[in-house]
């Protein structure tokens, strides 16, 4: 009786302890949820605000988190900096280069394994979802990025005291980037629509070495409904559509690229007070194939092509205008090439089907005149400015044909010799047949020329050349040559003829190009550049000295 009264009450007593130990854990477990969001929102707001040194500011709706269920939900997070703390720290040097405001309404987290966090130190979830965040960055103009400056691998800035963060899936959907400085109150840079996915993503001393893996990813795809931004001088709107990138294909696409001025042709030219050149550029389906993704990542371009399709480029200046006479004979295809932002290769650039057109007011008739080349197609080999590729494929080609005022095929082919001193190249060309008369929409305006008779059976020409000059033949085949030489009537403002000049240029003018045996005349050019000419108005008088030559006007 005693030893069941004695069991009894163990068992009782027993039961007791066990009954107060869940009652504890149970309050626990309500304490826990009770008051688990105000101790998780006090740390991050407290680490963030420390780690910023009080710059950055913390703020969210609700945070809904699940340990079994290993998810995690935050809405209307909010990460702003403070405007006050910015003079502060700019009286200790300590200025950022950049600031950033994020405002991100959904964060869902999923899929964590919540006891390898706890034991074995690493992350790992399922997926990471982001929905339409909205990320302002302001250049302060001043400071150092701090993420640049400091010599700990990124991957250690990313873990923390984690050995490892492994998530199947990071994927960020509406998203919208604007670019601004600090004074400005209109975007310079805007990105509309950007979704992100990155696939088995890993963040560890192991997969910061492996060169297979993009932003930590061994896939990475993006996609931008639109990039958008105005020139430094206000004068051009950029707008890139429908970008997109396929690490795992090694691709990018984009659907549009737009140069639009925002002035038009007069109100532009009002802008300066000599010549300057006013372009429009529009193109369709851009592709780059076989990118290097991870040089893609450092802010390099390198791939093996990029296929560029129907582009339409067009210039227009205006030669009454009076020249500057700035020195140019340091601006050739080598020294553009190294003034790009960065670095660049790409083995073939392939121009399908374009249209090139020069708009120029006539200097002495005061009309606008056209150069127009029509169905261009062109390739471009070895298109770099990096130094190994120089060294290891030494010369950029450019082989181009198009239809010439829609009348005649042009072909030529440059090759530029890279790394050489004084930009040595050669340069080739041909112009087939065509009515002479069908110069005159360009020849009136531009020479105050006009055609009346003849008919050109060929041009050739054959140059070097470097930045000072171009040496070379030029042969032209015509026949029957008549020319009406053009003045501008003051009153009317129209072009009339001149008719003793005329009368002297036909004496001049051989009308036609061969000796007595049939064979055409060829004419040796050596031409010395203007410095304060163009390298591309340096091939054009060059080509059109043994023209003149050719016809017998010096």
């Amino acid at each position: 009786m005693n030893k069941s009264v004695s069991g009894l009450s163990s068992s009782l007593k027993g039961g007791g302890i066990l009954v107060l130990i869940l009652t504890l854990l149970g309050a626990g477990l309500l304490w826990w949820n009770w008051y688990k969001k105000d101790f998780i929102k006090s740390k991050v707001v407290q680490t963030v605000h420390e780690k910023s040194q009080g710059l950055y500011q913390v703020t969210y709706d609700d945070l809904i988190l699940d340990e079994m269920a290993g998810s995690l939900s935050i809405y209307n997070f909010s990460l702003r900096y403070d405007s006050t703390r910015i003079y502060g720290l700019a009286q200790m040097v300590q200025t950022p280069s950049f600031l950033i405001n994020i405002r991100i309404p959904e964060i869902h987290v999923r899929g964590v394994v919540t006891p390898k966090v706890l034991i074995a130190n690493e992350l790992e979830g399922r997926i990471l979802e982001l929905k339409n965040p909205m990320i302002e960055i302001i250049r302060t103009g001043l400071g150092k990025d701090s993420i640049s400056s400091t010599s700990l691998e990124v991957y250690k800035q990313i873990l923390g005291n984690l050995d490892l963060i492994s998530i199947d899936t990071i994927l960020t959907t509406g998203a919208h980037i604007t670019v601004s400085s600090l004074n400005e109150k209109k975007p310079s840079i805007q990105l509309n629509n950007i979704s992100v996915a990155l696939i088995d993503v890993k963040v560890d001393s192991a997969s910061n070495a492996d060169t297979s893996r993009f932003l930590f990813s061994r896939k990475v795809n993006v996609e931008c409904a639109r990039l958008a931004w105005t020139s430094a001088n206000k004068l051009y709107d950029f707008n890139l559509d429908g970008f997109s990138l396929n690490s795992a294909a090694r691709r990018v696409e984009i659907k549009e690229f737009h140069i639009w001025p925002i002035l038009s042709e007069d109100a532009y030219v009002k802008q300066f007070t000599t010549q300057k050149d006013r372009f429009y550029l529009v193109t369709n389906n851009i592709h780059l194939t076989n990118l290097n993704v991870n040089k893609f990542f450092e802010n390099k371009l390198f791939a093996d092509s990029m296929i560029i399709s129907t582009p339409q480029f067009r210039l227009y200046r205006d030669l009454t205008m009076k020249r500057d006479r700035k020195n140019r004979l340091d601006k050739n295809l080598q020294s553009l090439l190294n003034e790009l932002p960065i670095p660049i290769h790409l083995g073939k650039i392939i121009i399908q089907n374009g249209y090139l057109e020069y708009k120029l007011i006539g200097e002495k008739t005061q009309q606008p005149g056209k150069l127009q080349f029509y169905n261009l197609n062109c390739t471009i080999g070895n298109f770099t400015n990096d130094s190994l590729m120089i060294e290891k494929y030494k010369v950029l080609t450019v082989d181009m044909n198009a239809l010439f005022l829609n009348q005649s095929t042009v072909r030529l082919n440059w090759r530029f010799y890279l790394g050489r001193p004084n930009g040595i190249f050669d340069v080739k060309g041909t112009l087939g047949a065509l009515d002479a008369s069908k110069l005159n929409p360009m020849s009136r305006p531009l020479a105050a020329l006009e055609f009346s008779k003849g008919r050109v059976n060929g041009l050739e020409f054959d140059f070097s050349g470097n930045i000072y000059g171009m040496e070379g033949q030029v042969k032209l085949a015509y026949d029957n040559l008549k020319v009406n030489v053009l003045k501008l009537d003051e009153d009317t403002q129209e072009l009339k003829k001149d008719g003793l000049t005329q009368l002297a240029a036909n004496i001049l003018i051989r009308n036609s190009n061969s000796k007595k045996n049939g064979q055409v005349r060829i004419e040796q050019v050596n031409y010395k550049r203007d410095p304060s000419r163009s390298f591309l108005n340096m091939f054009w008088k060059a080509v059109l000295s043994g023209i003149r030559q050719t016809i017998g006007v010096k």
